[in-house]
């Protein structure tokens, strides 16, 4: 999922043994990856959400244009 959301907000995203991400990129790329990581952090739990996941990205994707 990590590169589905890096591939779609051409962003370089790392995350750290201890939890910690770290996000580089354009600021709109950077912050459509951070609405991506807290809809899969709040999201978790939850049944299909690797689809909710491709969903949001291209809807997200298509109000860039």
């Amino acid at each position: 999922m990590v590169n589905m959301i890096k591939d779609a907000t051409n962003t370089r995203i790392v995350i750290g043994q201890n939890g910690l991400i770290w996000i580089e990129g354009q600021i709109e790329g950077v912050t459509k990856a951070t609405s991506a990581i807290e809809l899969i952090k709040s999201m978790a739990h939850t049944n299909g959400l690797t689809d909710r996941m491709t969903e949001f990205l291209k809807i997200e994707k298509k109000g860039e244009e």
